[in-house]
């Protein structure tokens, strides 16, 4: 009789032949099948990866931007009128999808100083953020601010009039990689 429960207790505290992973997604496999039967490999619209799922993917639901859209590169920054106007904020942004990048022109008439402010939507991926000079290279990189959660900062020292840029991004791999954001740029 002791035999018999204890093979009950074996068989059922562990089947090698359980077919279900669960429901949270998991990497594709690099050859057919790419997926264990009754799972699909689909692409993650919040990361960009090819994951095995048994059902719908958990979405984030990001922001239409795409009005500013594309404004990946210091070539297609999307205009501010920050100089005239000594600040403006931008709602409803998005790094969506997995691996955007958001640039927005900001042209000087005269010397200045330029500070941006990022606040980000709990729940996606922490953002990240640089004032940058026409050649795309960062002159003061966002950092976190004290007290405020999910917000990050950069300010320049007086600059020389001319084209600069502040670009907002998202974590290059990991889950998540995409948020929503406000972005407030600034000239005193």
């Amino acid at each position: 009789m002791r035999q018999v429960i204890l093979l009950l207790i074996a068989t059922t505290a562990c089947n090698a032949y359980d077919r279900d992973f669960g429901s949270a997604p998991f990497l594709c496999g690099p050859t057919e099948p790419r997926c264990p039967k009754d799972y699909t490999c689909t692409t993650d619209p919040t990361t960009g990866d090819e994951v095995c799922a048994n059902g719908p993917l958990p979405s984030f639901a990001c922001a239409d931007d795409s009005a500013l859209e594309p404004n990946e590169t210091v070539g297609t920054a999307s205009p501010t009128s920050v100089d005239q106007t000594k600040m403006v904020v931008l709602q409803d942004l998005a790094i969506c999808p997995a691996g955007d990048k958001d640039t927005f022109a900001i042209a000087l008439t005269t010397a200045n100083q330029i500070a941006l402010t990022v606040v980000y939507a709990p729940g996606g991926a922490m953002l990240s953020g640089a004032i940058t000079g026409s050649d795309g290279v960062a002159l003061a990189t966002a950092t976190p601010v004290t007290g405020m959660a999910n917000t990050i900062h950069a300010q320049t020292s007086n600059l020389p009039a001319g084209q600069y840029y502040a670009r907002v991004f998202g974590p290059d791999t990991g889950m998540p990689a995409v948020n929503n954001y406000t972005l407030t740029i600034a000239v005193p």
